[in-house]
């Protein structure tokens, strides 16, 4: 979701300014609420969304202005994650490695042969000293901070 906030009202002729920054910024988000002065009503009631402002006599001269926003979330659903966990690296990886008879990789003829008998080795040292460890995943991971800050000067 993205939330923006004009604090101050725009000067004739800068909405373009805020479009163009919207235009930007909107295909990257499914849900995009944008809130301020802008001296024309740009926001419309649906049956998901509401705002409006209110006054706070005794704290401020400034009025509250809010939005109150539906958003519908997508149930996670929980995924078996297939790893090799690098940090239990068996110490007899290396002795093992250095024991690994790989000049036999040499002795074959066609490519194809030589990448699979490789791979085979590697994986085979792998599977003995790195063992692949299965995780269930219940939580989406923690959203990248994608922060976008613009300031929009309605004197320039």
């Amino acid at each position: 979701m993205l939330l923006g906030v004009v604090y101050r009202p725009l000067a004739v002729g800068k909405l373009d300014i805020i479009e163009s920054v919207l235009s930007d910024c909107i295909p990257d988000h499914e849900h995009v609420t944008l809130m301020g002065d802008f001296i024309v009503d740009l926001l419309k009631e649906t049956n998901e969304s509401q705002h409006g402002q209110t006054t706070v006599s005794g704290l401020s001269y400034h009025d509250i202005v809010y939005v109150s926003y539906c958003l519908r979330v997508n149930k996670f659903i929980p995924k078996i994650l297939t790893y090799r966990n690098l940090n239990n690296l068996d110490v007899n990886y290396y002795r093992d490695a250095t024991e690994t008879k790989w000049h036999e990789i040499f002795t074959l003829q066609n490519l194809d042969d030589e990448l699979s008998l490789f791979n085979n080795k590697l994986i085979s040292l792998y599977d003995k000293h790195i063992p692949v460890v299965k995780k269930r995943i219940t939580h989406p991971p923690a959203p990248l901070d994608e922060t976008r800050n613009t300031s929009l000067d309605a004197t320039s």
